[in-house]
């Protein structure tokens, strides 16, 4: 069944008080990571996309051409979210 979990704003947490979770945004983390090393923005944007949903085995996620779906964030030069598209419509625009 589903667990019961908890956030205090800076850990998600069950109920006996395990961590079951993090609170980081994915561009906080492309953010955090490409920060790491000088030139690791394609690794930082792979493992925000195209690592998990191969490990997910997903075939249709991860990726842009032809067939995959059409769920995309597009980021300023800040690496900050600017569009997002849900199966190809625009959800969310600043």
């Amino acid at each position: 069944g589903a667990r019961a979990l908890v956030s205090d704003g800076r850990a998600v947490r069950g109920l006996q008080g395990e961590l079951a979770g993090s609170l980081a945004t994915m561009d906080f983390l492309v953010r955090a990571t490409s920060g790491l090393v000088r030139d690791s923005l394609p690794q930082a944007l792979a493992m925000a996309s195209t690592v998990p949903a191969r490990a997910l085995g997903l075939a249709r996620m991860g990726t842009i051409k032809p067939g995959s779906v059409a769920d995309l964030v597009v980021l300023g030069g800040d690496l900050r979210p600017r569009i997002t598209l849900v199966e190809g419509r625009v959800v969310y625009q600043r």
